[in-house]
């Protein structure tokens, strides 16, 4: 007797959307925190006082126990780590880079998301470093925020302390500015780039506009 044809198992479901949807769900989630976290860190930037922090004045004024900053002494020791890392590259793109990390969070779907995570935070050390290279700027910002260093730690350790002695004011210039707009195109990604150059250029052009053809004249019956 012909043996009867065994029936395989049908093949279990793979894991794999359920894990792509629990690693959105997470990202989401953590980038709704970090916006969270960046509307606290914007308000105690806006109303930070370096007179708050001990370390820069002491003792403090206005006396310990009441700061002027908005988010307590929390939100003053936050700011003062910050300028003190980045300077003023701190007070000028970490709110809108953090906005646009918790932006891609959010999405959950953006593609490389690890990869231009780490080119967007080596996009903010270079521009601490640009920072630090033209000296900052603005003397009444470094007086205001009580700043030696206009990039922070980061441009002083890169710039004053390394490259500076090699490179010069032009050779720093000539490599910090190719750097930024190199890891910013990575950042926003290269076909992104090449969508938007493609959506600016069909924009620019003018339209023909297509004549309608006349309707026939209605001949009496």
């Amino acid at each position: 007797m012909p043996k009867a044809a065994t029936q395989r198992p049908a093949p279990r479901p793979t894991d794999a959307p359920a894990l792509d949807a629990a690693l959105v769900t997470r990202r989401r989630v953590a980038g709704a925190l970090l916006c969270l976290y960046v509307a606290v860190a914007l308000i105690a930037q806006v109303s930070y006082d370096w007179h708050d922090i001990s370390w820069l004045c002491n003792p403090p004024s206005p006396p310990a126990g009441h700061p002027a900053n908005r988010i307590g002494l929390l939100g003053a020791w936050l700011t003062f780590y910050g300028y003190a890392f980045a300077g003023l590259a701190y007070h000028w793109f970490a709110i809108p880079f953090l906005a646009l990390f918790a932006g891609g969070l959010l999405h959950g779907r953006v593609r490389c998301f690890r990869l231009r995570t780490l080119w967007l935070f080596c996009l903010y050390l270079t521009v601490a470093c640009l920072f630090q290279a033209y000296g900052g700027g603005s003397g009444e910002t470094l007086a205001e925020l009580n700043l030696r260093d206009a990039g922070g730690a980061v441009g002083k350790w890169v710039v004053t302390d390394r490259l500076g002695g090699w490179l010069g004011d032009i050779g720093l210039q000539l490599f910090l500015w190719p750097l930024a707009l190199f890891l910013t195109l990575l950042v926003v990604g290269v076909r992104n780039c090449l969508l938007l150059a493609v959506r600016l250029a069909t924009a620019r052009e003018p339209r023909e506009e297509v004549a309608e053809p006349a309707p026939e004249p209605v001949r009496p019956a």
